[in-house]
């Protein structure tokens, strides 16, 4: 519940072999994440905003996510096309979530099974209400949902549906 919160007053610097490390572990773990591990996107994506200034408690959250890892190295990615020729799309927005205010969008695409393309970023635009900042995640979306679909049309396939999902009701 704390991932976007960072006491940068209380919370002391790392010396520079310690932040150093930081740095290092940090872009390994984004490269496992990136390859097999996304459901570990947002922190990994949150801490890559911290390389330059990390301070004591971003280093105890690389530490969980680290152990996260550890005990969890039985999950696999595992990914599947189904014989329906759909795109669908999953867009997500958490509102007001950066000590800024900024909202934070999530979205996976899929063909069937697993996440074939995954994102998880920090909006550059405040929104003023959980509905604004769904419809914000949506319209950041929309030109990589429509390149998506023509990028695989080009390839010679056939897409019956292209589907976006969203979760708020307003």
């Amino acid at each position: 519940p704390n991932l976007f919160h960072t006491k940068t007053s209380t919370s002391k610097l790392l010396d520079d072999k310690r932040k150093e490390n930081f740095h290092s572990v940090t872009a390994k773990v984004m490269y496992i994440m990136k390859r097999a591990r996304p459901d570990i996107l947002m922190g990994i994506s949150f801490l890559s905003t911290r390389v330059l200034n990390p301070n004591e408690e971003d280093w105890k959250k690389l530490n969980r996510i680290m152990s996260y890892l550890n005990t969890t190295k039985e999950i696999v990615l595992c990914m599947e096309a189904d014989n329906e020729q759909k795109l669908q799309w999953y867009v997500d927005a958490s509102f007001g979530s950066h000590k800024d205010m900024k909202s934070h969008t999530g979205s996976m695409f899929t063909l069937g099974k697993g996440a074939i393309w995954n994102e998880s970023t920090k909006q550059k635009v405040n929104a003023r209400s959980s509905t604004e900042a769904e419809l914000i995640s949506i319209d950041d979306k929309i030109s990589k949902i429509i390149w998506m679909r023509k990028f695989i049309e080009a390839q010679g396939f056939e897409i019956d549906l292209n589907i976006l999902y969203q979760d708020n009701m307003s």
